[in-house]
């Protein structure tokens, strides 16, 4: 009987994570999660509460201004952002969670926790603001993390293309018109690629036009960042 061979395992400062995302995309993912997990198990009377107190709803927020209405209402103001952490179902939620992770990680490396989230919830905003000029007074329930997800999508743009300076913007112009084009397809045609309520597009433009102006400014180095 021959003695086995020995086994060697890795330091563990060599092993590799198998799950490598910086502290503010995971945390956000966390919080998107646990948000929509928490709602599903309570009574569906109660989810039907949550939804109608925390979802973004275009005609609530715009009456605050009309003739009739009684002025700016904290609660409104706050779901241009609570919108965000309410999903319909789990298709719903992995696709906007998996969308946060990718580009969500790639910004947070580039300009920090702080910027990264700070860019997400303002984008949250304005694809709220763009949904309810888009639309008008209607009284629809706008909810889901894809708002801040195409900001941080937007925002990722000047990241994914580098090099060749003619080959990038090409490549950039390329990855815009299709990111453009399935909204286009969604809204206006009518085409849903999954089943299920309609989809805000116009906030998804809203957020990814705003990814793509706000990237420039946060990613600004600071002076004592200079070399």
């Amino acid at each position: 009987m021959h003695s086995p061979q020995p086994v060697y395992r890795p330091r563990p400062a060599d092993r590799q994570p198998i799950f490598n995302a910086p502290p503010g995309t995971v945390i956000l993912c966390i919080a998107i999660a646990a948000a929509h997990f928490v709602r599903v198990m309570l009574p569906y009377s109660v989810q039907d509460a949550l939804i109608e107190r925390f979802a973004f709803v275009p005609a609530a927020f715009l009456a605050q201004f009309g003739p009739a209405g009684d002025g700016v209402m904290p609660g409104e103001i706050f779901s241009l952002v609570s919108y965000a952490f309410l999903h319909g179902d789990a298709m719903h939620l992995v696709v906007n969670a998996g969308f946060l992770l990718a580009f969500g990680s790639m910004v947070e490396w580039r300009i920090g926790t702080a910027r990264m989230l700070l860019l997400f919830f303002v984008t949250c905003v304005a694809a709220a603001l763009v949904q309810a000029l888009a639309v008008g007074a209607l009284p629809i329930a706008v909810i889901g993390a894809s708002g801040g997800v195409y900001g941080l999508l937007g925002a990722a743009v000047p990241f994914l293309f580098r090099g060749d300076v003619a080959a990038s913007r090409r490549s950039a112009l390329t990855f815009v018109a299709v990111i453009m084009g399935l909204n286009l397809l969604v809204g206006i045609a009518g085409v849903q690629f999954l089943p299920g309520p309609g989809i805000a597009w116009q906030a998804h433009v809203g957020g990814f036009l705003a990814g793509i102006l706000l990237i420039h400014l946060l990613a600004q180095r600071r002076p004592a960042d200079r070399h």
